[in-house]
């Protein structure tokens, strides 16, 4: 597990056991902490005079990805669009790419590191082949179905499927086999969406919020409306697809005041 912080430091976490760590107790038999840290400068490459980074861009959602057990960061945030893989081995620029025309606003790549999804400020949204040694990018589908900033994708590898959601107040859901539009879902209200998730089980479905209205919604796959739940806080962080003990899919998610939530699917 890593962190990335301000400062550009990242952190290494571990899980150690019992075994390897005696001084464990029995009643907490793992024990997660900091194996290692190193310090990178995401913000500036060492060849730049200027400070690329969009001010528009939070540093709690900075749009960075880590590959290769840590050792390479794919990061936008750019207000020339650029994309960077960045070495943190030796705090180096292996590429950029210049794909994108606006500030990418979110990144994320799938489980086994096959691909890299990018979405920007403008709304459009580039996914990338990943090669084998994890060290080049090749685009190979372009989309352009969104009409405002891209705040969040979501990668369902069981469905096959991602989802995109936008300030426009649409989800959109691609094949990310073929690079297909299949569904663009829209906010009842018009109203921007910050986050989404998708789920397969019991049923697929659609989850994304709104931090305008509060509003948790669930729709089917097809598009129809399941559940809607009024939140407290003004933001959901970090949400999550996770099964329980009995291998049934839930839905776990942060907030700003530091609750954890778990929700049944599909009617929350």
């Amino acid at each position: 597990m890593l962190g990335f912080r301000k400062d550009g430091s990242v952190a290494y976490y571990k899980w150690w056991s019992s075994v390897s760590k005696p001084e464990v107790t029995k009643n907490s038999p793992f024990k997660c902490g900091i194996e290692k840290e190193k310090t990178i400068n995401i913000r500036r490459g060492k060849n730049d005079f200027y400070d690329y980074t969009d001010p528009y861009i939070s540093y709690e959602n900075f749009p960075v990805v880590f590959l290769n057990m840590g050792k390479i960061a794919a990061a936008g945030g750019y207000w020339d669009g650029r994309l960077n893989l960045h070495s943190t081995e030796n705090d180096s620029i292996i590429d950029t790419y210049y794909n994108h025309t606006e500030t990418i606003t979110c990144l994320i790549s799938d489980d086994k590191e096959n691909f890299l999804i990018s979405g920007t400020k403008s709304g459009e949204c580039i996914l990338w082949e990943i090669s084998p040694e994890l060290t080049k990018l090749s685009p190979k589908f372009h989309f352009f179905d969104h009409d405002n900033r891209i705040n969040h994708i979501f990668i369902s590898k069981e469905l096959k499927l991602f989802a995109t959601a936008s300030d426009d107040g649409k989800i959109n859901i691609y094949n990310y086999v073929i690079g297909k539009l299949m569904r663009t879902i829209h906010h009842p209200d018009k109203l921007p969406i910050k986050t989404v998730a998708l789920t397969s089980s019991p049923l697929p479905s659609v989850l994304f919020f709104s931090d305008e209205d509060r509003s948790l919604y669930s729709y089917s796959i097809n598009g129809r409306l399941l559940e809607q739940l009024v939140e407290e806080s003004q933001h959901m962080m970090s949400p999550l697809i996770l099964k329980d003990l009995n291998f049934n899919e839930v839905f776990v998610y942060g907030n700003e005041k530091g609750e954890l939530y778990m929700r049944e699917l599909p009617f929350l």
